[in-house]
């Protein structure tokens, strides 16, 4: 599943509300149990408009 955002994917402008909408849709095109995400910066995810 190509990215909408291009090489760097980043939800700082949308919020987390948009942020966990996109990882759904990660987690129904790939099932497996084994799939994890990463948060690379985390003050910014705090400081994230909800």
């Amino acid at each position: 599943m190509p990215s909408k955002e291009g090489k760097y994917v980043s939800f700082a402008n949308k919020g987390e509300a948009y942020m966990m909408e996109e990882i759904n849709k990660m987690r129904q095109a790939m099932p497996d149990e084994s799939l994890r995400f990463s948060i690379h910066h985390f003050d910014s995810w705090v400081k994230m408009k909800k």
